[in-house]
């Protein structure tokens, strides 16, 4: 009994032992320890011209000059790897590389750095890079964010009336690398008509030398032997007026390529942008070069009046400056959406091979100073033009007589490279379809009217008026665009019943949406009378919606009357309650009648 529990206990110190031996050496050869091996060479020294860029519109931009010294001999270089702290991850929008002779570089996201807490790219050389001694390899890789900066309101007004805002941007102060480095040469850069405030820097006794060049001003620091793995995020504050710093989210932007046949091409860009800081009273877009014959639309539908757009027309090497003054500035994190619609010149993006084949290209957004998050670019080809090469990014949709091709992309960047090309072939009698079509259209009903004519007729003929699915199509896109201004006018109401909206802001918003309600009136009417005069069917089908209608209108009055009688309290909870379910009732029965007859149309217009 005692010789066998010796033997176990024997037996169970060498599993240990083996076990911690096991351990010991895996920690040794572990990812980490091999990575800080093979780089932390002194063959190899490493100076980076590390520069923080904080961009007007919000973005902060990193470019991280690497220069790589041999110091004993030759160095061989295939790749090289470097990072920032983790925490800016989610803030990361793009990365790209290049060398000295602007030769792009493959950048592999997402790598290890061999510890914990960093985010850390790979950088691949072409070919095998050889140093001699003494010399020196360079190549930068360039980080965009978005997020980094935020802002607050001032306390203190310089100029009576005037918006002071402070900013704050964050960012890593150093690179993150896998081995010391020689010298870090940091410089932040921010627009000069901002003021500095303060920084982190300055509770570590660092003192940053500052001058100003051009549009911007420099902050300077040199580190001396900065340890690998740095973990140094800092932060530097300057403010200033509202407008002269904008922070912008563009959440959305769709613009509609149209490729007309005669030989010109029609854009409509729809933006949805947000500002992070203060109030957006004006923003400047720029558009191809040569754009013009610009009209800008609100989110109601509505032209900008001339003195609230200024366009500096560019030409065939200058962009086209559109500057947007709304009327009513936008608040923080509040929504602005409007419309730019322009013309530019085909020559300009269409290059013709032979007689039907053609080739556009287009550059989308040639500048601008923000990160987009959706960017959805439609190209809709003249009727009778078919795609015949498209790259693998778009997706092509067809309709009757006309193909679509349609780019979707995420996160964009002013430094990414978005554009879209195709190959599409058009013969030129396709310009002359539709004339024809309704020439011989026009014909045919002619000599149907002939032969009618002549045969006997009723003593009292009933009249008939062709209706065209575009008119059919006409009545239902304005009765349903009616509901949504009726829909959103009693939101409104009701946001302002909660005091949720400024009243200023409720009249403006209400006077716009009682004058579309009044244009579509008239047009629903002019559509009606014409309907009504077509046929019997289409007379007895604007019947039953004037006659819905009617009763919508006594309901809802109806339903006042019985609100406000509660409110004084000349009925009951209970009377109350069943008078407004039976209105309720009449309602949706009134409303499906008119649902029932606008199916009935579009089914016609399909």
């Amino acid at each position: 009994m005692v010789l066998n529990l010796a033997r176990n206990h024997r037996l169970h110190f060498l599993i240990l032992f083996i076990i911690a031996a096991l351990t010991a050496g895996f920690l040794a050869y572990s990812p980490t320890n091999v990575q800080a091996t093979l780089t932390a060479s002194d063959s190899m020294d490493v100076q980076i011209d590390h520069t923080v860029q904080i961009r007007n519109g919000g973005l902060v931009v990193i470019n991280d000059t690497v220069k790589v010294f041999a110091k004993d001999g030759e160095l061989e270089l295939e790749s090289f790897t470097l990072g920032f702290p983790f925490i800016y991850r989610s803030s990361l929008n793009s990365v790209f590389a290049y060398d000295s002779s602007n030769q792009q570089l493959d950048v592999r996201s997402d790598v290890g750095l061999g510890k914990m807490g960093f985010y850390g790219v790979e950088i691949s050389f072409p070919q095998l890079i050889k140093i001699q001694n003494g010399e020196h390899y360079d190549f930068t890789v360039v980080f965009v964010f978005s997020n980094l900066v935020s802002s607050s309101i001032s306390p203190f007004e310089p100029e009576p009336g005037v918006e002071w805002i402070t900013f704050n941007a964050t960012f890593p102060a150093y690179p993150s690398l896998t081995q010391v480095a020689s010298a870090i040469n940091l410089t932040i850069a921010f627009p000069s008509s901002m003021k500095f405030s303060s920084s982190s820097f300055e509770k570590r006794d660092i003192e940053l030398t500052n001058k100003t060049i051009g549009a911007f001003q420099f902050f300077n620091y040199t580190e001396n032997n900065l340890e690998s793995f740095a973990y140094e995020p800092s932060w530097l504050a300057f403010e200033g007026r509202g407008e002269s710093f904008l922070i912008i989210e563009a959440k959305n932007i769709m613009r509609d390529v149209k490729i007309e046949s005669s030989k010109r091409i029609l854009l409509s860009d729809s933006y949805e942008v947000t500002t992070k800081a203060g109030r957006l009273s004006e923003l400047t877009i720029q558009l191809f070069r040569g754009a013009s014959e610009v009209t800008a639309w609100d989110a109601f539908g509505r032209h900008f009046k001339e003195e609230n757009l200024r366009i500096e027309q560019g030409n065939a090497t200058a962009l086209t400056n559109v500057t947007l003054a709304f009327s009513t500035p936008y608040a923080q994190n509040e929504p602005a959406r409007f419309e730019l619609t322009y013309w530019v010149s085909w020559e300009s993006f269409i290059d013709q091979s032979d007689w039907q084949t053609f080739h556009i290209t287009l550059a989308s957004f040639e500048s601008f100073n923000w990160a987009i998050g959706k960017l959805v670019v439609t190209m809709a080809l003249p009727e009778g033009a078919e795609f015949t090469h498209t790259p693998d990014l778009g997706v092509v949709q067809n309709s009757a007589f006309q193909e679509a091709l349609i780019f979707s992309y995420y996160n964009v960047t002013p430094f990414q490279s978005v554009s879209q090309e195709a190959t599409y072939e058009y013969a030129i009698f396709w310009s002359s379809f539709r004339p024809t079509l309704w020439a011989g259209t026009a014909a045919v009903i002619l000599s149907v009217l002939a032969l009618l004519w002549r045969a006997p007729r009723p003593a009292a003929p009933i009249p008939t008026i062709l209706v065209r699915p575009e008119e059919l199509k006409s009545y239902v896109d304005a009765y349903e665009q009616k509901r949504r201004n009726i829909s959103e006018l009693e939101a409104l109401e009701e946001r302002t019943r909660k005091r949720k909206i400024p009243r200023r802001r409720y009249k403006m918003r209400k006077k716009a949406l009682e004058s579309r309600l009044s244009v579509l009136s008239k047009d629903l009417a002019q559509l009606r009378m014409k309907l009504q005069a077509a046929s019997p069917k289409y007379a007895d089908m604007m019947r039953q919606i004037e006659i819905a209608e009617a009763e919508l209108e006594g309901i809802e009055a109806g339903i006042r009357r019985t609100e406000t009688r509660y409110r004084r309290g000349e009925i009951s909870t209970a009377p109350y309650h069943k008078l407004l379910e039976d209105y309720y009732r009449r309602r949706e029965r009134s409303r499906t009648t008119i649902d029932g007859v606008l199916l009935r149309l579009r089914e016609e217009i399909a």
